[in-house]
């Protein structure tokens, strides 16, 4: 399973041929999924709403990612956006579970 995240670098800073930035917006695999929902509370009365996920890491990716989240197996624990990962999440949301190891999800 994918998702879209969006994450913070250390600086601003060019990753993989892109302009500098402060974030880095990509497709990442999914190790685990987190429930329930949360409301974001700085989105205000559009109720954006996210889950926590535990997201891999690729090694050129991980001397620029922000040391903030990153966990002991390699990954990164994230907020991904339901709106934006809607499909991907779809079962997820539906089975009203707490926790998911989502490893061998394709």
């Amino acid at each position: 399973m994918q998702v879209f995240v969006s994450l913070p670098l250390k600086s601003v800073r060019s990753v993989r041929g892109r302009a500098p930035a402060s974030h880095h917006g990509d497709w990442f695999k999914v190790i685990r999924l987190f429930g329930p929902p949360h409301a974001s509370p700085d989105r205000g009365a559009r109720g954006r709403r996210y889950v926590w996920a535990e997201i891999e890491i690729a090694d050129d990716l991980r001397a620029h990612v922000s040391v903030a989240g990153l966990e002991a197996t390699g990954g990164a624990r994230v907020q991904v956006w339901i709106h934006r990962n809607r499909k991907a999440l779809a079962a997820f949301l539906a089975s009203d579970d707490l926790e998911w190891d989502v490893r061998g999800v394709a």
